[in-house]
Protein backbone atom coordinates (compact mmCIF):
# COMPACT_ATOMS: atom_id res chain seq x y z
CA UNK A 1 0.00 0.00 0.00
CA UNK A 2 1.52 3.24 -0.91
CA UNK A 3 2.66 5.57 2.03
CA UNK A 4 3.66 8.60 0.38
CA UNK A 5 2.88 10.93 -2.88
CA UNK A 6 5.86 9.24 -4.76
CA UNK A 7 4.12 5.87 -4.23
CA UNK A 8 1.17 6.47 -4.49
CA UNK A 9 2.11 8.21 -8.05
CA UNK A 10 3.80 5.06 -9.31
CA UNK A 11 1.32 2.97 -8.43
CA UNK A 12 -1.25 4.53 -10.49
CA UNK A 13 1.11 4.93 -13.25
CA UNK A 14 2.49 0.63 -13.73
CA UNK A 15 0.23 0.07 -16.28
CA UNK A 16 1.00 2.95 -18.65
CA UNK A 17 3.07 2.15 -21.03
CA UNK A 18 5.06 5.36 -22.98
CA UNK A 19 4.24 6.60 -26.72
CA UNK A 20 6.80 6.04 -29.33
CA UNK A 21 9.14 8.78 -30.51
CA UNK A 22 7.50 10.02 -34.00
CA UNK A 23 10.41 9.65 -36.21
CA UNK A 24 8.60 12.31 -39.06
CA UNK A 25 9.66 15.75 -39.59
CA UNK A 26 7.21 18.20 -39.25
CA UNK A 27 8.01 21.03 -42.28
CA UNK A 28 6.62 24.67 -41.67
CA UNK A 29 3.86 25.39 -44.06
CA UNK A 30 4.62 27.67 -47.23
CA UNK A 31 2.92 31.69 -46.54
CA UNK A 32 0.74 32.13 -48.79
CA UNK A 33 1.48 35.27 -50.62
CA UNK A 34 -0.72 38.21 -49.92
CA UNK A 35 -3.75 39.43 -52.61
CA UNK A 36 -3.23 42.43 -54.86
CA UNK A 37 -6.42 43.19 -52.43
CA UNK A 38 -4.29 43.15 -49.15
CA UNK A 39 -1.03 44.55 -50.69
CA UNK A 40 -3.01 47.72 -51.43
CA UNK A 41 -4.65 47.85 -48.05
CA UNK A 42 -1.63 47.70 -46.42
CA UNK A 43 0.03 50.50 -48.86
CA UNK A 44 -2.75 53.19 -47.92
CA UNK A 45 -2.80 52.49 -44.33
CA UNK A 46 0.80 52.90 -44.46
CA UNK A 47 0.42 56.32 -46.67
CA UNK A 48 -2.26 57.45 -44.05
CA UNK A 49 0.89 57.41 -41.21
CA UNK A 50 3.08 59.14 -43.53
CA UNK A 51 3.42 62.83 -43.61
CA UNK A 52 5.80 63.91 -46.78
CA UNK A 53 5.91 67.31 -45.62
CA UNK A 54 9.22 67.87 -43.78
CA UNK A 55 7.75 70.69 -41.75
CA UNK A 56 5.57 68.88 -39.83
CA UNK A 57 7.18 65.86 -39.04
CA UNK A 58 10.61 67.34 -36.84
CA UNK A 59 11.22 63.54 -37.11
CA UNK A 60 12.39 63.66 -40.12
CA UNK A 61 15.28 66.76 -39.45
CA UNK A 62 18.06 64.62 -39.91
CA UNK A 63 20.02 65.26 -36.01
CA UNK A 64 23.49 67.63 -36.08
CA UNK A 65 25.74 68.00 -32.72
CA UNK A 66 25.02 71.00 -30.23
CA UNK A 67 27.81 72.48 -31.64
CA UNK A 68 27.59 72.64 -35.19
CA UNK A 69 27.03 75.74 -36.93
CA UNK A 70 23.89 74.87 -39.12
CA UNK A 71 23.75 76.74 -42.51
CA UNK A 72 22.46 76.64 -45.98
CA UNK A 73 23.05 78.58 -48.82
CA UNK A 74 21.62 77.20 -52.58
CA UNK A 75 20.79 79.58 -55.67
CA UNK A 76 17.27 79.92 -55.92
CA UNK A 77 16.55 78.65 -52.26
CA UNK A 78 14.64 82.15 -50.73
CA UNK A 79 12.68 82.41 -54.31
CA UNK A 80 11.26 78.67 -53.89
CA UNK A 81 10.51 79.15 -50.55
CA UNK A 82 8.75 82.64 -50.79
CA UNK A 83 6.84 81.27 -53.71
CA UNK A 84 5.35 77.87 -51.53
CA UNK A 85 4.42 80.74 -48.79
CA UNK A 86 2.90 82.93 -51.19
CA UNK A 87 0.69 80.23 -52.18
CA UNK A 88 -0.27 78.89 -49.00
CA UNK A 89 1.71 75.72 -49.51
CA UNK A 90 3.13 75.60 -46.02
CA UNK A 91 1.07 75.50 -42.86
CA UNK A 92 1.50 78.29 -40.24
CA UNK A 93 1.17 76.44 -36.92
CA UNK A 94 2.95 73.25 -38.73
CA UNK A 95 5.85 75.70 -39.26
CA UNK A 96 5.61 77.12 -35.94
CA UNK A 97 5.80 73.85 -34.49
CA UNK A 98 9.28 73.29 -36.05
CA UNK A 99 10.36 76.35 -34.95
CA UNK A 100 9.61 75.14 -30.89
CA UNK A 101 11.21 71.59 -31.42
CA UNK A 102 14.76 73.73 -32.97
CA UNK A 103 13.98 75.99 -29.65
CA UNK A 104 13.49 72.99 -27.54
CA UNK A 105 16.81 70.85 -28.77
CA UNK A 106 18.77 73.84 -27.41
CA UNK A 107 19.90 75.45 -30.88
CA UNK A 108 19.56 79.07 -31.46
CA UNK A 109 16.44 80.20 -34.22
CA UNK A 110 17.61 83.48 -36.10
CA UNK A 111 14.35 84.13 -38.62
CA UNK A 112 15.16 86.56 -40.93
CA UNK A 113 12.40 88.73 -42.00
CA UNK A 114 12.40 91.93 -44.72
CA UNK A 115 10.35 95.28 -44.37
CA UNK A 116 10.68 98.12 -46.90
CA UNK A 117 9.02 100.57 -44.86
CA UNK A 118 7.27 100.99 -41.65
CA UNK A 119 3.76 100.45 -42.76
CA UNK A 120 4.57 97.01 -43.29
CA UNK A 121 4.06 96.30 -39.48
CA UNK A 122 1.22 98.60 -38.96
CA UNK A 123 -2.01 95.83 -39.52
CA UNK A 124 -2.57 93.70 -36.90
CA UNK A 125 -2.20 90.27 -39.02
CA UNK A 126 1.66 91.34 -39.64
CA UNK A 127 2.29 92.62 -35.39
CA UNK A 128 0.40 89.02 -34.76
CA UNK A 129 2.38 87.25 -36.51
CA UNK A 130 5.87 88.79 -35.67
CA UNK A 131 3.73 87.93 -31.88
CA UNK A 132 3.80 84.16 -32.63
CA UNK A 133 7.01 83.96 -33.96
CA UNK A 134 8.49 84.96 -31.13
CA UNK A 135 6.54 82.84 -28.88
CA UNK A 136 7.93 79.91 -30.37
CA UNK A 137 11.93 81.31 -28.85
CA UNK A 138 12.82 82.27 -32.22
CA UNK A 139 14.64 85.64 -32.53
CA UNK A 140 13.62 87.88 -35.33
CA UNK A 141 15.89 89.74 -37.66
CA UNK A 142 15.04 92.34 -40.04
CA UNK A 143 16.86 93.66 -43.47
CA UNK A 144 15.64 95.56 -46.61
CA UNK A 145 16.92 97.71 -49.22
CA UNK A 146 17.11 101.77 -50.00
CA UNK A 147 14.63 102.53 -52.59
CA UNK A 148 14.05 105.51 -54.23
CA UNK A 149 10.55 106.41 -54.59
CA UNK A 150 9.65 104.12 -51.48
CA UNK A 151 11.80 104.83 -48.53
CA UNK A 152 14.79 107.43 -49.36
CA UNK A 153 14.59 109.04 -46.59
CA UNK A 154 15.55 109.08 -42.90
CA UNK A 155 12.34 109.63 -41.18
CA UNK A 156 10.64 106.38 -42.82
CA UNK A 157 13.84 104.20 -41.90
CA UNK A 158 13.81 105.51 -38.17
CA UNK A 159 10.59 104.72 -37.55
CA UNK A 160 10.73 101.14 -39.14
CA UNK A 161 13.83 100.41 -37.07
CA UNK A 162 11.80 101.94 -33.76
CA UNK A 163 8.92 100.02 -34.68
CA UNK A 164 10.91 96.77 -34.99
CA UNK A 165 12.29 97.34 -32.07
CA UNK A 166 8.89 97.90 -30.14
CA UNK A 167 7.69 94.77 -31.63
CA UNK A 168 10.70 92.57 -30.67
CA UNK A 169 12.63 92.52 -34.01
CA UNK A 170 16.11 93.32 -34.11
CA UNK A 171 17.38 95.90 -37.37
CA UNK A 172 20.41 94.02 -38.93
CA UNK A 173 20.62 95.34 -42.20
CA UNK A 174 19.66 98.69 -44.70
CA UNK A 175 21.04 97.24 -48.20
CA UNK A 176 22.16 99.52 -51.02
CA UNK A 177 19.73 98.31 -54.31
CA UNK A 178 21.91 96.00 -55.89
CA UNK A 179 22.73 96.38 -59.55
CA UNK A 180 20.35 94.27 -61.28
CA UNK A 181 16.54 94.22 -62.60
CA UNK A 182 14.97 97.75 -62.51
CA UNK A 183 17.33 99.53 -60.61
CA UNK A 184 17.33 102.80 -62.48
CA UNK A 185 14.20 103.40 -61.00
CA UNK A 186 15.47 102.18 -57.02
CA UNK A 187 18.63 103.16 -56.90
CA UNK A 188 20.35 106.13 -54.55
CA UNK A 189 23.70 107.16 -55.00
CA UNK A 190 26.07 105.93 -52.46
CA UNK A 191 26.74 109.64 -50.59
CA UNK A 192 22.87 110.42 -50.23
CA UNK A 193 22.70 106.51 -49.13
CA UNK A 194 25.17 107.08 -46.50
CA UNK A 195 23.33 110.35 -45.44
CA UNK A 196 20.13 108.43 -45.13
CA UNK A 197 21.59 106.17 -43.03
CA UNK A 198 23.42 108.30 -40.63
CA UNK A 199 20.52 110.75 -39.87
CA UNK A 200 18.24 108.06 -39.40
CA UNK A 201 20.53 106.93 -36.82
CA UNK A 202 20.73 110.03 -34.93
CA UNK A 203 16.93 109.59 -34.57
CA UNK A 204 16.34 106.44 -32.54
CA UNK A 205 17.41 104.76 -29.42
CA UNK A 206 20.66 102.64 -29.06
CA UNK A 207 19.11 99.53 -28.93
CA UNK A 208 17.72 99.89 -32.66
CA UNK A 209 21.05 101.14 -33.75
CA UNK A 210 22.07 97.34 -34.74
CA UNK A 211 21.00 97.62 -38.20
CA UNK A 212 24.59 97.79 -40.58
CA UNK A 213 24.85 99.72 -43.30
CA UNK A 214 24.39 100.76 -45.96
CA UNK A 215 25.98 97.48 -47.33
CA UNK A 216 26.43 96.63 -51.09
CA UNK A 217 26.26 92.85 -51.62
CA UNK A 218 28.72 93.45 -54.69
CA UNK A 219 30.85 90.27 -56.14
CA UNK A 220 33.91 90.97 -53.74
CA UNK A 221 31.79 90.39 -51.14
CA UNK A 222 29.61 92.53 -48.56
CA UNK A 223 30.40 96.26 -48.37
CA UNK A 224 29.39 98.81 -45.86
CA UNK A 225 30.18 102.78 -46.40
CA UNK A 226 31.40 103.98 -42.99
CA UNK A 227 31.25 107.74 -44.41
CA UNK A 228 32.55 110.25 -46.20
CA UNK A 229 35.43 112.21 -44.85
CA UNK A 230 38.82 114.27 -46.05
CA UNK A 231 42.19 113.00 -45.73
CA UNK A 232 45.08 115.07 -46.82
CA UNK A 233 42.72 117.25 -48.92
CA UNK A 234 41.31 114.43 -50.78
CA UNK A 235 37.49 113.99 -50.14
CA UNK A 236 37.08 109.87 -49.67
CA UNK A 237 34.59 107.15 -49.05
CA UNK A 238 35.51 105.31 -46.21
CA UNK A 239 34.46 101.33 -47.01
CA UNK A 240 34.80 98.21 -45.13
CA UNK A 241 34.51 94.34 -45.84
CA UNK A 242 31.39 93.07 -43.91
CA UNK A 243 31.88 89.95 -45.63
CA UNK A 244 34.47 89.05 -48.35
CA UNK A 245 35.93 86.24 -50.59
CA UNK A 246 38.68 85.86 -48.42
CA UNK A 247 37.91 85.82 -44.70
CA UNK A 248 40.84 88.00 -44.05
CA UNK A 249 39.48 90.98 -46.11
CA UNK A 250 36.66 91.13 -43.01
CA UNK A 251 36.87 94.47 -41.34
CA UNK A 252 39.77 96.07 -43.05
CA UNK A 253 38.76 99.41 -43.85
CA UNK A 254 39.71 101.37 -47.72
CA UNK A 255 39.08 104.13 -49.05
CA UNK A 256 37.56 105.38 -52.66
CA UNK A 257 37.43 108.71 -54.26
CA UNK A 258 33.91 110.67 -53.48
CA UNK A 259 32.20 110.81 -56.52
CA UNK A 260 28.85 111.92 -55.91
CA UNK A 261 26.94 110.12 -58.55
CA UNK A 262 28.23 106.57 -57.57
CA UNK A 263 25.63 103.88 -56.90
CA UNK A 264 27.58 100.30 -56.57
CA UNK A 265 30.70 99.56 -55.86
CA UNK A 266 32.33 99.45 -59.56
CA UNK A 267 31.28 103.13 -59.93
CA UNK A 268 34.29 103.86 -57.19
CA UNK A 269 37.79 104.38 -57.98
CA UNK A 270 40.47 103.88 -55.15
CA UNK A 271 41.95 107.27 -53.32
CA UNK A 272 45.14 108.82 -52.72
CA UNK A 273 46.35 107.75 -56.53
CA UNK A 274 46.25 104.00 -56.04
CA UNK A 275 45.80 102.12 -58.90
CA UNK A 276 43.66 99.29 -57.45
CA UNK A 277 41.72 98.51 -54.93
CA UNK A 278 43.77 95.97 -51.97
CA UNK A 279 41.48 92.76 -52.83
CA UNK A 280 41.21 93.05 -57.20
CA UNK A 281 44.52 90.97 -57.75
CA UNK A 282 43.34 88.53 -55.27
CA UNK A 283 40.11 88.19 -55.99
CA UNK A 284 41.35 88.44 -60.25
CA UNK A 285 43.44 85.16 -58.64
CA UNK A 286 40.73 83.12 -57.69
CA UNK A 287 38.38 83.69 -60.70
CA UNK A 288 41.16 82.19 -63.02
CA UNK A 289 41.37 78.63 -61.12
Amino acid sequence: MATNDDDLFRQEMADVTPIKPDNRATLPRAKRPDSLREQLRRAAAMDDRKDNNPLTVPEQVPPVGPTDIVGVKKNGVQEGVYRKLRLGKYDAQDLLDLFQEVQASGKHLALMTHYNHWQELETDIAREAVRRVRATGAVIRAQGPLLAHINDNADDWARLWQTQVELGIIPYYMFVERDTGARRYFEVPLAKAWEIYRDAMKQVSGIARTARGPSMSSHPGKVEIQGVTEINGEKVFALRFIQGRNHDWVQRPFFAKYNEDATWLNHLEPAFGEEKFFFEDELAEMESE
